[in-house]
């Protein structure tokens, strides 16, 4: 970020501790009312802003936990209020401050979207088609962050993975104009968005061309996902029929598609359109044995659907209810999402906002909550809470997860203070151990020192055998500029300085007076 002077900086700290400590004293201390005997007291993250929400988290080799997070303003001024990217990481037993990364123009939507590699690097995406990078030792520092615009037009969300390779997938969502013009109620001529892919082979330096996964233009396609599992398979996900930018069209099934080429060749799309073609929050993980696991629900009815496939995404099962897992009302929110990862034994674990059951009357009152599920391959476990929130305390949403070291889980999410809308949201984490072996994560390799390669290119030298230096000279080209030049010249400045001392010194003793004489008496 830009240096600030002394004033405005002590302004800027003055500011944000009144806004923590007003936020502290507008918002519950303990909003928890239940949560998992495994899961561990959920920590507060967001101390420094109004509107945080859309996290995202990354563990690295090193076992850092870095959470990225977008929020609606920051307060950075006594008046001065913008919306950004915030970033906060756990290392050395303890939460570091909230810093912000990059700032916006008001309105601004971030959804930022992060992944660590095994070179020790942190990748983000935000904003549909910004990518970033940065050292993850480093990544606090908003100038340690290079950026990269992936595309251009009307987007809005995008997701990375990192492969064992290191290459970096990106998936997004961009409008598309179809041949025949849509316009909305307004007289406005909109696009649908599809869901586009590139990749880069080389640390982000480069990409392949946008390829349009989706190619469905008379839809919107919305949430898009995308995992890479450890055999290095590629899974996407989106939700198809809604357009997010223009609100157009109504959810109707969820898409999935698998790439095992490393992105160059894709599948055709899984459509899960059942049980009433109202199908929305979709999401993918692997087993990373071959078993594939998609779970969504429909905007119709308060149950999540899943349907699990053996033979890579091949074949699927009937699509079947959760037990004991109840969705949230769609009217809630359309912007909440599920998340799903597998440990070091293949069980793949679901985090979910929904309910425990449904209400028993019209006055009955059901808290919302953070729930973890496991799904084994044959059958799930019983709901278990993270976190659960009544009315008056909060309505969660966005669950996050990571796995590290094949069994520890990592979670986020944000809290809204009113069931929509609302104006003080807040970021919660929380982990747990699965029953899963141990594994130990390979070190980060010291990095090398790399030369920045020119922007002109020159042509190549052509190779000269070295001569044999004569022991008299230098071995240095002639007119080459070295430190014995700066010697030089410093003795050639001194010069003048060194005869008129010497003139003097000879007045004071003497001596020019005796040489005056000698050369009067020859002359």
């Amino acid at each position: 970020m830009k240096g600030r002077s002394r004033a405005s900086w002590t302004c800027w700290v003055i500011t944000s501790v009144l806004a923590s400590a007003s936020l502290l004293v507008s918002m519950p201390h303990q909003p928890i009312l239940a949560q998992g005997t495994d899961w561990s007291e959920p920590v507060l993250l967001s101390t420094k802003t109004y509107r945080p929400w859309f996290p995202d988290i990354a563990v690295d080799a090193d076992g850092r936990i870095h959470v990225v997070y977008d929020t609606g303003d920051v307060p950075i001024g006594q008046s001065e209020v913008v919306p950004g990217v915030m970033y906060t990481v756990f290392q050395n037993g303890t939460w570091s401050e909230p810093n912000d990364l990059f700032l916006g123009a008001t309105g601004n939507i971030f959804r930022p979207a992060i992944a660590t590699d095994h070179l020790g690097y942190l990748h983000m995406v935000h904003s549909g088609v910004w990518y970033r990078q940065a050292p993850v030792t480093a990544a606090r520092s908003a100038a340690s962050w290079s950026k990269h615009v992936l595309d251009d037009g009307v987007t809005y969300m995008s997701d990375i993975a990192v492969d064992s390779r290191g290459t970096i997938h990106v998936a997004y969502e961009k409008w598309v104009f179809g041949d025949e013009p849509i316009v909305d109620r307004s007289g406005r001529e909109i696009g649908l968005a599809d869901i586009f892919y590139r990749r880069s082979n080389d640390g982000g330096r480069t990409w392949t061309p946008p390829l349009n996964l989706s190619r469905t233009t008379k839809v919107g396609s919305y949430r898009v996902q995308i995992k890479v599992d450890e055999r290095d398979v590629i899974h996407v996900t989106w939700d198809e029929g809604w357009d997010r930018r223009s609100l157009w069209g109504e959810p109707r099934e969820g898409m999935y598609i698998y790439s095992t080429d490393g992105g160059q060749t894709w599948s055709d799309p899984a459509v899960f359109s059942q049980p009433e073609n109202t199908n929305a929050q979709i999401a993918a993980a692997s087993d990373n044995k071959g078993g594939v696991l998609v779970v969504w629900r429909p905007t119709t009815v308060d149950r999540v659907f899943y349907s699990w496939s053996t033979d890579d995404g091949a074949t699927w099962s009937d699509p079947q209810r959760i037990p004991g897992l109840y969705a949230r009302s769609y009217n809630d929110t359309a912007f909440d999402a599920y998340d799903m990862g597998a440990d070091s034994a293949g069980h793949i674990h679901l985090v979910a906002v929904g309910k425990s059951r449904l209400p028993e009357s019209r006055g009955d009152r059901v808290p919302l909550g953070v729930y973890h599920l496991i799904w084994d391959g044959e059958s799930w476990s019983e709901p278990e809470p993270i976190a659960v929130y009544m009315e008056d305390i909060g309505f969660p949403e966005y669950p996050k997860l990571a796995i590290s070291e094949g069994n520890q889980l990592h979670v986020v999410w944000f809290v809204r203070d009113q069931q929509f809308g609302g104006e003080h949201y807040r970021i919660f984490y929380s982990h747990a151990e699965s029953a899963a072996p141990h594994q130990t994560p390979a070190p980060t390799p010291t990095a090398v020192p790399t030369v920045t390669p020119t922007l002109t290119p020159v042509p190549p030298p052509t190779p000269t055998p070295f001569p044999t230096l004569d022991s008299a000279t230098t071995g240095l080209p002639e007119g080459l500029y070295t430190e014995n030049d700066e010697i030089g010249q410093l003795l050639l400045a001194a010069s003048p300085v060194v005869v008129l001392i010497g003139m003097v010194a000879a007045v004071r003793l003497g001596w020019l007076r005796r040489l005056w004489s000698i050369l009067v008496r020859r002359w």
